[in-house]
């Protein structure tokens, strides 16, 4: 059933991270999954009973990547177990009503929690996060985020909120080591609250795995080398919280992995392979030329756009490398070069 792929296609990513963190090992690169929270869950009191309206049932990613983490000894940091366990108790608010994500004061503090854990994971000395005394302001971005995608007439309410002043521990032993993330919106919560700069010599993001923030040469990810964005990072992060975690992947670890096996231009003739194989069977062509007419799109892009789904969602159907139970030895001749430079 429907519960069973679901689980089935969270079988296939976690591999997918199990092959990714095993060779960023071999190259000196850490690389862990950020398990953000989740506001519906750890306010799940405040959520309403809305008429007509029930929570999706079934299976939850949040419940099923982590024990396969577990197995396969996948590195992760589970905010949203944390939050979940201090939320009855902590001291500062972890969400607003105005906002969709956690608050700016979770924020700072969550920020502290991962720059240890990723001196821990790599090894590195990391500048240190000094959180300072609170004080009371005005509402920032993003505890407003809510509010400002409701198109109110008026706005909300709200009385001042509490902030923490924060700054970087003088330390000249520290080293900013170089961050490469990919996740959504809730690292942004660090990139508001935190000048980067500080603690990190880069921290490109690619939010959701399309728009490049904080690297001057790219906006779109597909621009960028991901060979050479991977290895040229000491520590990569994987970050989602709970509402996005089932499609973790968005053909980023599918595309990190044929990057790092296969030499240049093997996808791309894979990819011509498969639209072939459409091209054969006449029910399977017709079906997607009806497509292509009913959306209003260019056929040879839906006949490109199939056969890129397919292999990017199944990788393992078409190279055995990405089933294997140990770390494939084949690589790109370019990762040498990478390394050299």
């Amino acid at each position: 059933g429907s519960n069973g792929q679901a689980v089935q296609k969270m079988r296939n990513d976690a591999k997918m991270l199990f092959l990714l963190q095993g060779i960023l090992k071999e190259y000196g690169v850490s690389f862990f999954v950020c398990l953000a929270p989740g506001k519906d869950m750890v306010c799940d009191a405040h959520v309403p009973e809305v008429k007509g309206f029930n929570r999706t049932p079934g299976i939850k990613a949040i419940d099923v990547f982590p024990p396969l983490f577990d197995s396969l000894g996948i590195h992760y940091l589970d905010f949203s177990k944390y939050y979940m366990e201090i939320r009855d108790t902590v001291s500062y608010p972890l969400y607003l009503k105005s906002s969709s994500h956690w608050s700016n004061q979770a924020a700072v503090f969550a920020a502290d929690t991962l720059f240890h854990y990723m001196e821990h994971l790599s090894g590195i000395n990391m500048p240190d996060l000094n959180i300072g005394e609170a004080y009371l302001d005005h509402t920032h971005f993003l505890d407003s985020d809510l509010e400002e995608v409701m198109n109110l007439m008026w706005p909300i309410e709200t009385d001042m909120h509490w902030y923490n002043k924060v700054s970087v521990e003088a330390d000249t032993a520290a080293v900013k080591p170089k961050l490469f993330t990919v996740g959504d919106s809730y690292y942004k919560g660090f990139m508001y609250n935190l000048d980067l700069d500080l603690f990190f010599d880069t921290h490109h993001y690619w939010y959701y795995n399309k728009i490049v923030h904080d690297d001057p040469l790219h906006t779109h990810a597909d621009e960028v080398d991901i060979i050479h964005e991977l290895l040229s990072s000491d520590i990569v992060m994987l970050m989602y919280s709970p509402s996005n975690l089932f499609d973790l992947n968005r053909h980023f670890l599918t595309r990190a992995l044929l990057s790092l096996f296969y030499e240049d231009g093997t996808a791309e003739a894979k990819l011509e392979e498969i639209q072939q194989n459409i091209r054969s069977v006449p029910e399977w062509y017709s079906s997607i030329e009806q497509a292509a007419l009913n959306g209003g799109r260019d056929l040879e892009q839906e006949l490109e756009s199939n056969a890129r789904y397919m292999l990017y969602n199944s990788p393992g159907i078409y190279f055995g490398e990405f089933n294997a139970d140990t770390i494939p030895t084949c690589r790109n001749s370019r990762i040498a070069n990478i390394k050299a430079q």
